[in-house]
């Protein structure tokens, strides 16, 4: 009883580690509005070969133009220096480099936000919404590269950011 009992507390607990939603969001004053998965890997960083969040969001402005971005957080103690180089996805097999990074560092409190920002293009952007598999590397200034296998679950909500309307 107490062996099932361990195993029920320690697969709630992994499940809670990491998980991921969608959220819609719009800025009534500009006309602007945006579709988002939220990934939560764990604060702070749980181990080194995953992210305490990433956000994927489709983007639309008044005009209901849009772009899709993806945005990787690294909160932990140190300071984590993503190279403006990008990231490499290895969707289905294929490498693409996802390139132009804005990186951003910020001091909060006692923790350290490590901040990497890219804009899809249309190709990444087809590739990932008939993909079946998402492996994504980050690459760093100062700490090893990432390499982390995107969930299922997450693949499937990507999907649905990138297949999204813009919200009413």
């Amino acid at each position: 009883m107490k062996k099932a009992v361990f195993a029920l507390v320690l697969v709630v607990i992994m499940t809670s580690l990491a998980h991921a939603s969608i959220e819609e969001s719009k800025d009534s004053f500009k006309g602007n509005s945006s579709v988002s998965s939220q990934y939560e890997g764990g604060f702070p960083i749980p181990k080194f070969n995953d992210f305490s969040l990433i956000y994927l969001s489709k983007k639309f402005d008044s005009n209901n133009d849009h772009e899709v971005v993806m945005t990787i957080i690294i909160d932990s103690n140190k300071y984590w220096f993503f190279s403006r180089d990008g990231v490499d996805l290895k969707i289905d097999g294929n490498i693409t480099r996802v390139g132009n990074a804005i990186t951003k560092n910020d001091r909060a409190g006692s923790s350290v936000l490590s901040a990497s920002i890219l804009t899809l293009d249309e190709d990444v952007i087809s590739s990932i919404s008939s993909s079946n598999s998402i492996i994504l590397r980050a690459y760093f200034n100062n700490m090893p590269d990432i390499t982390w296998e995107v969930p299922a679950a997450t693949v499937q909500e990507w999907k649905k950011v990138i297949n999204a309307t813009k919200p009413k």
